[in-house]
């Protein structure tokens, strides 16, 4: 057992000196996310928290958004500051009101909007100037930075 950073970790001792993945000893919670034991998380080269496995269903803040809720399962990579860069969904959720298909990658702007998702029900979603788009489930859509449908 290891701590680092005060999250209490189980790892190898090999692994301890160049850490890059751990499994977490007890329920704990880390940047706002709350991890049960034995939970898996990685580190990025710089020893920043880079990419959890949510351990029960969720909402993960953001620094310069509201939170996002995650069902568990949900592997949600973090970036810069901790922000959420993307997640790979367990399961079809709704995300600042877009309907996600479950399994499948989602993609964050900084300011906790979603830059590209796969649809998991047919939509109509606003476009610029507020021009209205219909798109069929299972099209993979992006966004621009405040939200309006950039394209399919």
């Amino acid at each position: 057992m290891v701590r680092l950073a005060g999250i209490q970790l189980s790892c190898s001792e090999e692994k301890e000196r160049n850490l890059e993945k751990a499994v977490t000893a007890k329920d704990q919670r880390i940047t706002d996310i709350y991890l049960k034991a034995g939970a898996k998380i990685t580190f990025d080269s710089s020893g920043c928290l880079n990419e959890v496995l949510l351990s029960s269903d969720q909402t993960v803040q953001g620094v310069c958004y509201p939170g996002i809720f995650f069902k568990a399962g949900t592997i949600v990579h973090l970036g810069k500051y901790g922000l959420i860069k993307f997640a790979k969904l367990s399961a079809d959720q709704i995300l600042n009101g877009i309907p996600c298909k479950g399994e499948t990658m989602v993609y964050f702007f900084e300011n906790g909007r979603i830059q590209s998702a796969t649809l998991s029900e047919s939509v109509t979603l606003a476009g610029l100037n507020d021009k209205e788009y219909s798109f069929k489930a299972g099209t993979e859509v992006r966004f621009y930075k405040d939200g309006k449908v950039f394209g399919a």
